[in-house]
């Protein structure tokens, strides 16, 4: 099956997640004088500005990644707690304490006996690819962190990143970026079910709110709210589709079945289907899926050649004709136009 690209480059939304801020890689270490992190005066907000404007930098008088270089975690830690408390309705100070702790949780290991010091693999699995951490002077299961892929994920920042993320959106509904940072939260633990949960309250949350919607940067948001919320689910799904691993392609299906039920009359939300079921090998659930696509783009070239595919494969010969005769006479993507003529081709000496 074929992504529905002229549909989604019409629907499409795209943000810019705030984790930019937090999830780069450290400067240089700076030299010289720097004042002590309490020193650091916490200005207020700044909105109405462009989104490019440095507002970290013009807020605090200095860059996250000279914050980072000149102190340890713990200063950063408690920087970060007095900008919550100081400003306990600014979005950013949540969102970058959230990001700020996930990014933190995350050391890359090495699978030996002794991957790091002070730290070993138990025996204990907690997953398929997971095994247990615990410190050498800590007692029998006390599991201080666990490992996946090589990296080395500390609880205590799992913990907190999520606990922030949750207290953030509770604070903050109307942040469109903070709904999607969670949602990749979840995909990058293998939190799917989490996942599903969140995505299943996303669009009453953002229809529900009275607060002007807004993303990273306070920067205003001016799509529709059904747009935002089509573009949300299709980035999840593209992310879960290129981890291509079984419980991924499951709650891709899943995912995709939300969206269906989330935003009905967008078509890409039904092409998404389409691939879900076919992934899963459910034909005749694509084309279903492709049905409904059609019906409400029915000018589509890409879900009418979805829909001629599938047609094809479960024998609705006449059907498949019908729809690949349409892209002869109408597809401006000359690739869809020779595979078109190549189906019927084939379908006339098939049938000689």
């Amino acid at each position: 099956m074929v992504s529905n690209s002229s549909v989604l480059k019409s629907t499409a939304f795209c943000i810019l997640v705030s984790c930019g801020l937090t999830f780069g890689l450290p400067a240089v270490a700076q030299s010289g004088n720097v004042p002590n992190i309490e020193d650091i005066e916490m200005r207020p907000v700044l909105k109405g500005k462009k989104n490019d404007f440095p507002w970290f930098n013009e807020r605090f008088g200095l860059s996250w990644f000279e914050l980072e270089s000149a102190y340890s975690e713990q200063e950063i830690d408690a920087f970060l707690a007095r900008w919550r408390s100081t400003f306990p309705d600014d979005p950013e100070a949540w969102i970058s304490s959230a990001n700020w702790n996930w990014r933190k949780s995350q050391v890359e290991m090495m699978f030996q006996a002794n991957p790091q010091g002070g730290f070993f693999v138990t025996e204990e699995t907690i997953d398929d690819e997971t095994f247990g951490i615990r410190r050498a002077d800590g007692g029998e299961g006390d599991q201080s962190s666990f490992v996946t892929g090589g990296i080395s994920t500390d609880k205590n920042r799992y913990a907190h990143a999520l606990a922030l993320y949750v207290e953030g959106l509770k604070k903050f509904p109307n942040r469109v970026d903070l709904h999607e940072i969670i949602a990749n939260f979840h995909i990058h633990f293998g939190n799917y079910a989490e996942l599903i949960n969140h995505l299943e309250l996303m669009p009453s949350k953002l229809r529900n709110t009275e607060i002007p919607l807004e993303q990273a940067n306070y920067q205003p948001v001016q799509r529709n709210k059904d747009e935002i919320i089509a573009g949300i689910f299709h980035r999840v799904i593209i992310e879960l589709m290129e981890i291509g691993e079984a419980k991924s392609i499951e709650t891709f299906l899943e995912t995709a079945q939300l969206m269906t039920r989330a935003v009905p009359k967008n078509p890409v939300a039904w092409t998404n289907l389409v691939n879900a079921q076919y992934f899963m090998g459910n034909k005749r659930g694509a084309y279903s899926a492709a049905q409904r696509a059609h019906a409400l783009a029915p000018e589509d070239e890409i879900i009418v050649w979805n829909l001629a595919t599938l047609s094809l494969d479960l024998g609705l010969r006449a059907e498949a004709i019908e729809h690949n005769n349409w892209l002869i006479n109408n597809a401006s993507d000359p690739n869809l136009l020779e595979r078109a003529q190549a189906e019927l081709e084939l379908m006339s000496v098939g049938s000689k």
